[in-house]
């Protein structure tokens, strides 16, 4: 009778400490995806976040005021027919809101806004899913079709919206390096910062020369660059022909890390060759700004230094996306190319 209630309580106290184990690894379990999940949002890009944050948040603002007879709580719980219906009675057939103070004329919004809506929104469904709150199917599969008939609409929208048919083609925007003359011209002839002016000049020759996107020009950084020469390749033997080549492994389409390359070599109009005006853009900011050079003995003291310097002393410091928009466009402007 003894041993039985013993082996009894030793059974109890087992279990009880199986329990609390399994209960902290659940825990852990619990604990270590929702550091995925932050970490996964803590890399994603401003502008994403940004464009997310505003769509959602008018997604739970509609969902709130619509569905009044539902628990407040389970109001913005994303579905894919709640979702077909805030896509139809609030996105589909609007006209596109304004982003500039001067008034321009409405146009219809694109599939492409749409599916802007739909990856936010689907975004949300997929923080519900992850805090188990939302047991609901993936919301995409129900909005296919939506998508699908908008972009049938696609050239009856265009039409609506009385647009250039060389829109997106390769006539829209500059096709000649003497356009690419002109603009460069405009930076160099500027009455502004002349240090500035050579940033937003290499930056526009950089974005043409290496096809890169805007947040790729920005985050590059001294350490990004090499130069290869290639054999065999110049006019006379005795003549040196440089590449340059920047190493890519970051961006918007490079988001794990990829090793990728692309390069440019001298051209022949000297007013636009992109090694030439690197040149000088690093010789106005170490020799004729003073800024410190860099010092090449460890990795830590130049690894973290942009090329295209803001106009903070940082020099570590990205480039404000403001400040290379309105750089782009003004050269735009004062080359008399209108896009």
């Amino acid at each position: 009778m003894y041993r039985a209630q013993n082996s009894t309580n030793s059974s109890s106290g087992a279990s009880s400490s199986t329990s609390e184990g399994n209960g902290s690894v659940h825990y852990n379990m619990a604990r270590s995806l929702t550091l995925t999940a932050q970490e996964t949002l803590a890399c994603r890009p401003m502008t994403t976040k940004k464009a997310y944050a505003s769509k959602t948040n008018e997604f739970i603002k509609w969902a709130n005021e619509t569905f009044t007879d539902e628990n407040e709580l389970k109001r913005s719980i994303v579905s894919g027919t709640k979702l077909n219906y805030f896509l139809r009675d609030q996105v589909l057939g609007r006209n596109s809101r304004q982003k500039f103070k001067v008034p321009t004329a409405p146009k219809k919004i694109k599939t492409s806004t749409l599916e802007q809506y739909i990856a936010a929104i689907t975004d949300l469904y997929k923080t519900q899913v992850q805090k188990k709150i939302n047991c609901n199917e993936h919301p995409r599969a129900t909005v296919l079709g939506l998508i699908k008939s908008s972009k049938m609409k696609e050239f009856e929208v265009s039409r609506e919206n009385c647009e250039d048919r060389g829109e997106e083609t390769l006539a829209d925007g500059y096709t000649s390096l003497d356009q690419v003359s002109k603009i460069v011209q405009f930076y160099l002839n500027g009455q502004r910062n002349h240090g500035e002016n050579l940033r937003d000049a290499l930056a526009f020759l950089f974005s043409h020369y290496f096809l890169l996107r805007g947040e790729s020009i920005r985050n590059a950084e001294l350490t990004d660059f090499q130069t290869i020469n290639l054999d065999s390749e110049s006019v006379r033997p005795d003549i040196k022909c440089p590449a340059l080549v920047v190493i890519l492994r970051q961006g918007k389409t490079n988001k794990n890390n990829r090793l990728e390359l692309t390069g440019c070599i001298r051209s022949t109009q000297v007013e636009i060759c992109p090694v030439i005006i690197f040149g000088l853009y690093l010789f106005w900011r170490f020799h004729v700004e003073n800024e410190p050079f860099p010092d090449f003995t460890t990795s830590e003291n130049w690894y973290r230094i942009k090329l295209f310097k803001s106009s903070d002393s940082d020099t570590t410091k990205v480039w404000a996306y403001a400040s290379h928009r309105d750089a782009v466009a003004r050269g735009l402007e004062g080359a008399q190319i209108f896009t």
